[in-house]
């Protein structure tokens, strides 16, 4: 969540990667969305649209799909591709930076 926050308020330029950008499901980049956004599993259930129980299967899932180990790579990562509101930084490759 502050990692996620740092990134939106732009007080933290987000990462270059490499990695592809994942093609997420709407069901999944609304569970992206509540993962940045809230730390309470009840909470993340609220804002993606599932029941409790399956937050953790959900979220589980979503670390495999992305390829990431945690919450926190993830929310990085996913600021890196565009996916959480911010347009994608420039791969690491490019020297592009601008």
């Amino acid at each position: 969540m502050i990692v996620h926050r740092l990134f939106a308020a732009q007080q933290v330029a987000p990462p270059t990667t490499d990695r592809p950008t994942p093609k997420l499901s709407p069901d999944e980049q609304l569970l992206l969305q509540a993962v940045a956004e809230h730390s309470n599993p009840h909470d993340i259930a609220v804002a993606a649209k599932i029941a409790p129980a399956d937050v953790r299967a959900a979220h589980d899932e979503l670390l495999d799909k992305t390829g990431v180990a945690n919450t926190t790579q993830l929310v990085v990562l996913a600021h890196a591709w565009g996916l959480l509101g911010t347009k994608p930084a420039t791969t690491t490759g490019s020297g592009a930076n601008q």
